[in-house]
């Protein structure tokens, strides 16, 4: 009599969900490992990121961290903060010059891969321009980071007198349309913070494009007169 005995042929529904589910545990242990290997440069990261001064031996361990995590995981703001990281240690006193440009050159790669996957990143996107700024001084990389800066965040005050002052380096670069969008930066810059908007137009020597953001209101460009009349006489 014929015995019939259990399959071992797989369905092929149950392949796929076991690969499904395997995938999704080498993932989860991968990211999990990865985070883990992070841990030990987040205090320096808060610290930047709380504006406070950081040393060079903190930030190489920023930097070794990142590396470290993503080895096991592929990660946008892992990336970038390892950008970060690269282009503060670059402009950290007693850097010498070798260094500071194999560090900027560095940084440029790691926030371009961050960027590759979470472009929505207008702080990384003016840290680029930055980086790109001291690698080639007023290059079109500037312009175009600082064009993708603007595009995600118009109208964010911790980057506004930063990127301004990167948009007047690279002001002739500018095509119309992106003038436009600056001489907004510039008036949004005069409703917030009058003062600081006059000084760095006269330490750039950039008071000229100021007026011109200005002409659309008589009122503000008068007042823009009188508070440059005040720091001129002050300095």
């Amino acid at each position: 009599m014929a015995v019939n005995l259990p399959s071992t042929k797989m369905s092929p529904g149950l392949a796929l969900a076991l690969f499904v589910g395997t995938v999704m545990i080498v993932f989860g242990v991968a990211r999990t490992i990865s985070a883990f290997s992070m841990l030990p440069g987040t205090p320096v990261l808060k610290n930047i990121q709380s504006l406070n001064s950081v040393q060079a031996d903190g930030l190489e361990l920023l930097i070794a961290s990142r590396k470290r995590g993503l080895r096991w995981s592929d990660s946008g703001r892992a990336w970038t903060d390892l950008g970060l990281a690269q282009l503060l240690l670059a402009t950290t006193e007693g850097i010498d010059g070798e260094r500071r440009r194999s560090l900027v050159n560095e940084a440029i790669v790691s926030l371009n891969a961050g960027l590759a996957l979470a472009p929505a990143n207008p702080f990384a996107w003016t840290r680029l321009a930055y980086a790109e700024s001291l690698a080639k001084g007023p290059s079109p990389q500037v312009v175009s980071a600082l064009r993708m800066a603007l595009f995600t965040a118009q109208y964010e005050p911790r980057l506004l007198f930063v990127r301004l002052e990167l948009c007047f380096q690279v002001w002739s670069q500018f095509d119309a349309g992106d003038r436009d969008l600056i001489f907004k930066q510039v008036r949004f810059a005069w409703r917030i913070q009058p003062k600081r908007l006059v000084e760095l137009a006269l330490r750039i020597g950039k008071v000229n494009l100021v007026r011109a953001s200005l002409l659309s209101s008589r009122e503000d460009l008068s007042e823009f007169e009188k508070v440059l009349r005040e720091q001129r006489s002050s300095s």
